[in-house]
């Protein structure tokens, strides 16, 4: 039985004023228990068989003045290594779920949380991966995104439209950084519309259309860093700019006074995969 799926081309403009695209598939319409197929050469990172996560980080151990204005309970920013059965979704079988946080307001644990993602028992260099492939479901629920209204309420008299427009989206932003041997970085910035949530979703992520900097920040290009062998790869919350408050106004931000506010991103994700030509 032929299944249409729909392509959605996103833009997604971050980090330097940069333009990066990826392919969102909606995976709706099909049999989200069916695999997907793809070739042997590539490398699994998670799936129901597989597990390569490194590690994790929570920097909310309990709700303290750093975090007044979490919506939820600590222990529910706690990230997991292991894979849990999915719920309330077509897929039945093995995934990823955390909620991670972005602070708003300032730099010091800016990303409350996230994952770090090793290749399991391999070499790999940027040069030899084609694309990333993203199974994963946002889930709009356990979600706390702050719309640009509610941002302008916060921090509208201190920044001015066009700053606040510039610095975020309002939306759900989950940034994949690829760290190479080198200290060197590969970096997507992820963007979903609220239309995009609560279904599964395939993310087609060329890795040439990633941005990529030095560790003095200096921007690179995919071809620069081909040799370069992949170290680890980073999943956390984002703004659209990955820049927080203290960023835009760095002589009136105080620690104790200036707002805070926290984008909350839940999702699920049951494929990490990296193509290899």
């Amino acid at each position: 039985m032929h299944i249409t799926r729909f392509l959605i081309l996103v833009y997604l403009f971050v980090f330097a004023s940069c333009k990066e695209s990826a392919v969102v598939i909606d995976e709706s319409a099909r049999n989200c228990n069916s695999k997907s197929k793809t070739s042997p050469k590539n490398i699994v990172l998670l799936s129901d068989s597989v597990n390569a996560i490194y590690g994790t980080w929570n920097h909310i151990e309990t709700i303290d003045n750093q975090w007044i204005g979490l919506t939820k309970p600590a222990s529910n920013y706690t990230v997991s290594k292991e894979a849990t059965i999915s719920p309330n979704s077509c897929f039945k079988g093995s995934v990823f779920s955390s909620i991670l946080v972005k602070k708003y307001g300032d730099w010091d644990h800016q990303h409350a949380n996230g994952y770090v993602l090793k290749p399991l028992g391999r070499d790999v260099s940027i040069g030899s991966v084609n694309k990333i492939y993203l199974d994963i479901y946002y889930d709009s629920e356990l979600s706390s995104i702050p719309d640009l209204d509610k941002i302008k309420s916060v921090y509208g008299h201190l920044l001015s439209d066009e700053q606040i427009k510039n610095w975020d989206n309002g939306l759900f932003n989950l940034d994949i950084q690829i760290f190479t041997q080198n200290k060197n970085v590969m970096a997507f910035n992820l963007t979903l519309k609220r239309e995009m949530a609560d279904k599964w979703l395939r993310i087609e992520i060329p890795l040439k259309n990633m941005q990529g900097w030095n560790k003095e920040k200096k921007p690179i290009e995919y071809k620069d860093i081909a040799t370069e062998t992949i170290q680890a790869i980073n999943l956390t919350a984002e703004t659209k700019s990955r820049l927080v408050y203290r960023n835009l106004d760095k002589k009136n931000f105080n620690i104790e006074t200036s707002p805070k506010l926290f984008k909350e991103i839940a999702f699920r994700i049951k494929r990490f995969e990296l193509e290899i030509k």
